[in-house]
């Protein structure tokens, strides 16, 4: 991939990421003004998720269920933008491709931790128990390694400190 190619796939991973967090934005915003869910004074409205581990669909009615969802999604973005990042040599690019990873891995964490009294046990999809998440937690933080050795490594051969 060219320098010129990289550019445009990374500042469209990053408009993603813009309609990602404005989502969040007005979702939070909706969770304190708005009751959700399938009692009578409830907006019904049914949320889905595909489940990555399962290649199926997830359904609920709780509007958590949709937050931590579209949050799941940043965390996958800034782990594509992170991996673009990797595959430069440019130190620059490679610290924000680290940031990235960090940024995800933070995430994941925090989804983990908030999930267990945001959604009820029964309406956690497979890809967001507490057992996955510290899974892709544990992959960034590998990649994090993994590049700042790499990245290291590569600029020390070609003369760069």
């Amino acid at each position: 991939m060219g320098l010129n190619e990289l550019d445009k796939t990374l500042e469209k991973l990053k408009s993603y990421k813009e309609t990602v967090v404005t989502y969040l934005s007005m979702l939070y915003s909706l969770k304190s003004k708005i009751n959700f869910g399938k009692g009578e004074y409830c907006l019904q409205l049914e949320f889905s998720w595909k489940d990555v581990l399962r290649n199926d669909y997830s359904t609920s009615y709780n509007i958590n269920f949709e937050y931590y969802s579209a949050y799941f999604n940043l965390a996958m973005l800034y782990v594509q933008m992170g991996k673009l990042l990797a595959k430069t040599t440019d130190d620059i690019k490679l610290k924000e491709g680290i940031k990235h990873f960090q940024t995800a891995a933070w995430i994941f964490d925090h989804i983990k931790q908030e999930i267990p009294v945001s959604i009820p046990t029964q309406e956690t999809p497979p890809d967001m128990s507490s057992n996955y998440l510290s899974y892709v937690c544990l992959y960034n933080i590998i990649l994090l390694v993994f590049i700042y050795v790499h990245g290291s490594s590569s600029n020390e051969a070609a003369g760069h400190s």
